[in-house]
Order: C-alpha cells, then sequence, then structure tokens
C-alpha cells in the first residue's frame, strides 16, 4: 500500500508541476496583423503561471507566415493577400516536468488603422503635474480622473473599441479603472510600501473587437515627492552649421514646488548624438550643428535622493529653405530585399536635382534619381549595425543646395524556432499535458482590467504552490496512520492477554 501511494503521490506532483496558463493571450488584446506589413507580439511573461525563463515555446496549426522567438516570447513575421481572416493555433510551452497548450488567434486584416489626432503628450498637461512628455505624477491616496478626449483617435471604418492594459499587456491594477465608453480613467492612487512606482499604461484603439490596432503609452508615477521639470519639453531653432547652446535646463527643475538643490540630485544622463556634449552637473548641451544633420531630440534624465526621475525633452529644430520634412530612419534586415521611394513632399521646390551618397551601404545599395528610389538586397553575411547616407537637393534656377542626413538601421531576421514533432505530439493529448484554452477579451476594456482578473491570476499561481503542499501533507499523514494503528491494535491485543 505503501509504494502505491508513493507511486500515486509521485504522478500527481508530475501532473500538478506542468506548465499552467495563468493569463490566456487574447486576454492580452494581441495587435491586428496587417497585410504587407511587418508583424511582431511579445505575449506577457506573466502567460504561464512558471517562470518564462525556465520554458520552451513552439507553435502547432500556426499560418506559415508567423514564427515564434522563444527566448523573447515573441510572435513574427508579414502575412500577404491571401492570410486576411483569422488564424488560429495553439502555443506550446514546456519544461522538463511536461507541457501545455495554450489557444491562439490572430487576425490578418488589409484596411488601414485608426489615426491619432490629439497624441497623449498634447493632453496629460492639463491632467496635473508631469514629470515628462507623457508621464504624469500623483501622491499616494489620491482619488483622480483622467479623460481623454473622444477625437483622440479618428476611425478609417466602422466602430472603434476601446481597452486599456498595462504596457505588458497584463490587465490595470485593481486601484485604476478604465471606462472605454467615455476614455475615461479614475480610481485613488495606491498607499505606497516603497516610493516611488511607476505604471506603463496603453490606451488602445480598434477596428475589431478583442484586438489593438492603435496603443498610446503614457505613464503613472506614484511618489510622496513631486520632482518634475517645468516645461518638461520644448522647441529650440537650430541654423545648420552654427553652434547650439541650451544652459537654462537647471533652473527649470523643481522638487516638492522649489527649485532644486545640487545636494538633492543623484545623477543625470542625456541622450545625445555624437556632435553634442552634455554637462551632468550643470545639464548645459552644447556642440556645432554639422551640416546636413536632421531635427532630432535630446533626452535629459534626473534623478533625486528619494529615487525619483524627472525628464527633459529638447526637440532641436534645424530650419531649411529646401526641406520640409526628413528621411529619418530606415530599416532593413540581413539576406533581404531593401527599398526606399524618396517622397517628393520632402522638399518644397519644385524641379530640383536630388542626389544620394549612400556611404558604405553603396556596395549593396543604389540610388535611381529618376524613380527616386533606393533599392538593393542586404548582404547575408552583414552584421547588424546603422550606416549614415546623405541626401542632396540642389535647384537649378538659383544657387540654393541644401542637405540632410539619415540613418539606415541593419538588423538580424529573427531567429524561427524548431518545433518539435514529439513535443507537439505530446502537447496536443490531452492525457500527456494540461490544455487552458484562451479566452477572448469583451467588448469593454473593463472585462480586461477588473480586479476579478487579477485575481485568477493570483489564484491560479497560488494554487500551482498550495496544491503540491496539500498532496505531500495528506501522503504522509495517511503513512503516519498506517504505521501507527497497527501498533497501537497490538499493544492493546497484550493488554487483554
Amino acid at each position: 500500500m505503501i509504494r502505491n501511494l508513493l507511486l500515486w503521490s509521485l504522478v500527481a506532483a508530475r501532473t500538478l508541476a506542468n506548465p499552467r496558463v495563468a493569463f490566456p493571450f487574447n486576454s492580452q488584446v494581441p495587435p491586428l496583423a496587417r497585410v504587407g506589413e511587418n508583424y511582431a507580439f511579445s505575449f506577457s511573461p506573466t502567460t504561464f503561471v512558471q517562470n518564462p525563463q525556465e520554458l520552451d515555446f513552439s507553435l502547432v496549426g500556426a499560418p506559415s507566415w508567423l514564427a515564434l522567438d522563444g527566448k523573447t516570447r515573441t510572435l513574427w513575421g508579414k502575412p500577404g493577400e491571401s492570410d486576411t481572416g483569422p488564424a488560429q493555433f495553439h502555443i506550446i510551452a514546456s519544461d522538463p516536468s511536461g507541457s501545455t497548450t495554450m489557444d491562439a488567434t490572430l487576425i490578418v486584416v488589409s484596411s488601414p488603422p485608426p489615426e491619432v489626432a490629439i497624441d497623449v503628450s498634447a493632453q496629460l498637461p492639463s491632467m496635473g503635474k508631469l514629470t515628462g512628455r507623457t508621464s504624469l505624477t500623483m501622491p499616494p491616496l489620491k482619488e483622480f480622473e483622467l479623460a481623454f478626449s473622444p477625437e483622440t483617435f479618428v476611425k478609417s471604418q466602422g466602430d472603434l473599441y476601446y481597452y486599456s492594459t498595462l504596457a505588458d499587456r497584463t490587465p490595470l491594477p485593481g486601484w485604476l479603472s478604465f471606462d472605454p465608453n467615455q476614455l475615461k480613467y479614475s480610481g485613488m492612487t495606491p498607499k505606497l510600501s516603497a516610493s516611488p512606482q511607476t505604471f506603463e499604461v496603453l490606451l488602445i484603439a480598434s477596428h475589431v473587437s478583442g484586438f489593438a490596432d492603435m496603443a498610446l503609452p503614457f505613464k503613472i508615477e506614484v511618489s510622496v515627492h513631486s520632482f518634475f521639470f517645468s516645461p518638461c519639453e520644448q522647441d529650440i531653432a537650430v541654423d545648420p552649421g552654427s553652434s547650439v547652446s541650451v544652459t537654462h535646463l537647471h533652473g527649470q527643475l523643481m522638487l516638492d514646488g522649489n527649485s532644486i538643490n545640487d545636494e538633492d540630485l543623484v545623477n543625470a544622463t542625456a541622450e545625445i548624438p555624437p556632435w553634442l556634449e552634455f554637462d551632468p552637473r550643470t545639464f548645459a548641451i552644447t556642440g556645432t550643428a554639422p551640416a546636413g544633420v536632421p531635427s532630432q531630440d535630446v533626452t535629459v534624465t534626473v534623478f533625486d535622493h528619494f529615487g525619483d526621475s524627472a525628464n527633459m525633452t529638447v526637440h532641436l529644430k534645424f530650419l531649411s529653405l529646401i526641406f520640409k520634412g526628413e528621411v529619418g530612419t530606415l530599416n532593413a534586415t540581413i539576406g533581404q530585399p531593401f527599398n526606399y521611394s524618396i517622397s517628393p513632399s520632402l522638399v518644397a521646390e519644385k524641379d530640383v536635382l536630388i542626389s544620394v551618397d549612400l556611404g558604405t551601404a553603396s556596395s549593396w545599395l543604389q540610388f535611381n534619381p529618376e524613380t527616386l528610389s533606393i533599392h538593393g538586397t542586404v548582404p547575408g553575411d552583414l552584421q547588424p549595425t546603422t550606416m549614415t547616407a546623405k541626401m542632396t537637393v540642389a535647384v537649378p534656377s538659383s544657387d540654393l543646395s541644401d542637405s540632410q542626413q539619415f540613418q539606415i538601421k541593419v538588423a538580424s531576421p529573427r531567429p524561427v524556432q524548431p518545433t518539435s514533432t514529439d513535443l507537439a505530439t505530446r502537447a496536443m493529448n490531452p492525457n500527456a499535458s494540461s490544455t487552458a484554452p484562451g479566452e477572448s477579451p469583451g467588448e469593454s476594456a473593463a472585462d480586461s482590467t477588473t480586479s476579478d482578473e487579477s485575481g485568477k491570476k493570483t489564484a491560479g499561481i497560488v494554487a500551482a504552490v498550495v496544491i503540491p503542499i496539500v498532496v505531500i501533507v495528506a501522503i504522509l499523514v495517511l503513512l503516519a496512520m498506517y504505521g501507527k494503528l497497527p501498533g497501537c491494535a497490538r499493544r492493546n491485543h497484550k493488554r487483554k492477554h
């Protein structure tokens, strides 16, 4: 009997130790895939009860265009015209104890996404104090309402559905409610056990219920101290080739309503291009702008000794009589064709001559001045890098000419995770693994952000820990009783004789 009990306990422990779904895929409001566009979505690290670093992931029944990078939990690919519509498949999570199957559904569309008419950075300043362009700060235990404009998004077709999650696609915390009918957040900030705490939130809009099509991120920082730049962003006009000197930022930093003292600061950093210098003591930004440099942002981040951070964004706007826009950063993938067409709308003048110096990329890229296209194939042996190119525009009817630099960012293709036939067979067999079907969120974001959803996740984690302990304790009690009762019976029998 003892042997049978031990065997049974081992089987039960193995079954309970299998990977378990805590947060179904489609409850995470995954983004829509769009025909002819690269798709990438990383499902939440809390999708399964177990630590994702201890799990191996694979796909079963996925469409041919979709692949999975198991290390980052990222689904990626580029669907074609024939892939439109829903695609149902399974995500397999496995470890040495076994595997489990999670249902998943993605939808491929060809229609355009909704457009952003009013960015959150333009709306947050009226809602409170900012620690950055999209970061709102509030004290603990403060009631609040954050109402975004109903014109934040512009639909391109049909109705719009609204949702909200945290940036890692988990539900909003219990103290933060979202009303999708009014695009309004409300609640009371939590009491802090440690200060400060930052919550990154996504405001999501979509033409398809249960999926994301456009997401605007912003942050809610809860802190007992008010630490911020006032204002938190500004524009500075710069002539190409002239000097840049931004020396007034230190005086715009406030702590609890007062100008900052140096002893209150711990560190200051800045994201700047190579031609600029940053003084972490005075926050001064200085340098000389090279010819052809595009407009760009400089972000300064300062930390105080309470653990708070404040961000200042400086928009360097370079003036040009010829350019109305900028090429920006172009993305290329190793081993794949590359093609980019320069839009005539970038140039203010007509009848111009455009030339492009591709620099080190000229060995595999070509520029066609008639079609204004840059095309070629990225070599398969090229390492990930960022290359600099320059576009020059000349006006033949005058002496006007100008140039601007742009970046070509070359990245590796995402690795395709091999799918094990044995693993897939075992995962699809209900006798060998547990299956937790995916759940689809309702038409209201509140359905996916209530405390009930968080409670289910917590209950799943607690159950995974408590149940094996209860089973083991029960087995030990049975073994103790089995070994104890016969001894008592023998002692009683002797007393009778």
